[in-house]
């Protein structure tokens, strides 16, 4: 593979989504090449394991180029359910640098039915923008198209938002912007990721307890909001 995105008009048809998540890209990254934490979050695809080219398990679930792995997902999507269907892939591209990854139909089903899937995170305005896409090739993506297209819509919007909530806290300066340390530490103020309303502001929290030999960890509600309302966790 060439490592350049396909064209959209250079198949039957192709589908994608995007969102912007107030989160920094390697922690993004992190997530999404986290394939067994999927069936954790993931509505969509539910499961990606990598396999050897008989189809067993690998021990190394880790991504690489080249790499075979099978996915079971739920087209439309249904929450964290058990998976109704699969499909194999290959790794043809991983990009650390760039914060991209990309994988394709493989084996003689691509003669009838070729999918290449891209995934990519850009920085928009401070925050890490995801947008991934499939473009779909073949005899066979006439059918898809008929059966599955709103069904494809659904499932990449779903998947958005999930990975939108997945990223958890994110550590902030004084000042509300992210900062490079994301460890936890007593004092350090956080933004949590909860399902809200666009127009609203995502609450903050201070730590106020990490007490990893009691293995306890506590926060409260920083600053002159406190007076309002005061919550401790």
């Amino acid at each position: 593979m060439s490592g350049v995105p396909p064209l959209a008009s250079s198949g039957v048809f192709s589908v994608g989504d995007s969102v912007l998540i107030n989160a920094p890209r390697e922690k993004v990254w992190k997530i999404l090449l986290d394939f067994p934490s999927y069936e954790e979050w993931n509505p969509y695809t539910r499961t990606c394991t990598f396999v050897s080219e008989s189809g067993s398990a690998i021990d190394d679930q880790t991504l690489g180029v080249g790499k075979l792995f099978v996915s079971r997902a739920n087209l439309p999507p249904a929450g964290l359910t058990p998976p109704r269907q699969s499909g194999s892939s290959r790794i043809t591209t991983l990009d650390h640098d760039n914060f991209r990854v990309a994988w394709v139909t493989p084996g003689l089903l691509a003669w009838f039915l070729f999918v290449e899937r891209w995934t990519m995170l850009t920085v928009v305005d401070g925050k890490t923008k995801w947008e991934t896409f499939e473009v779909f090739s073949g005899i066979l993506a006439y059918i898809v198209y008929w059966v599955h297209y709103k069904n494809l819509l659904l499932a990449f919007r779903a998947m958005a938002e999930a990975l939108k909530s997945r990223r958890s806290c994110t550590i902030i300066s004084e000042s509300g912007s992210i900062v490079e340390d994301q460890t936890l530490a007593e004092g350090k103020l956080f933004v949590t990721c909860v399902n809200l309303p666009p127009e609203m502001t995502p609450p903050r929290y201070k730590g106020t307890t990490l007490d990893h030999d009691n293995f306890r960890v506590a926060w409260e509600t920083p600053g002159f909001m406190s007076w309002f309302v005061n919550v401790e966790r």
